[in-house]
């Protein structure tokens, strides 16, 4: 499946929920901004690149919080 059939079915599928649940509207810019990001990175990084970055800013950011006496999650 294409980043561009997962995004139309993400749409598709954020819009009936908001019908149904009567949430208002989403930012379509935010949401095709976000899936042109997403499908950059892709283009450019492989999925373990992509993952080892995630875990990595998760990490710092659990240690952060730790530090600072934030609850972690």
């Amino acid at each position: 499946m294409s980043i561009h059939q997962v995004s139309v079915l993400l749409n598709s599928e954020t819009h009936q929920l908001a019908v149904r649940n009567k949430i208002p509207p989403i930012n379509r810019a935010f949401v095709d901004q976000s899936m042109e990001i997403f499908s950059t990175l892709l283009s450019e990084f492989s999925m373990e690149e992509l993952y080892q970055e995630l875990s990595r800013r998760m990490q710092t950011e659990q240690e952060q919080r730790s530090h600072d006496g934030v609850p972690i999650w």
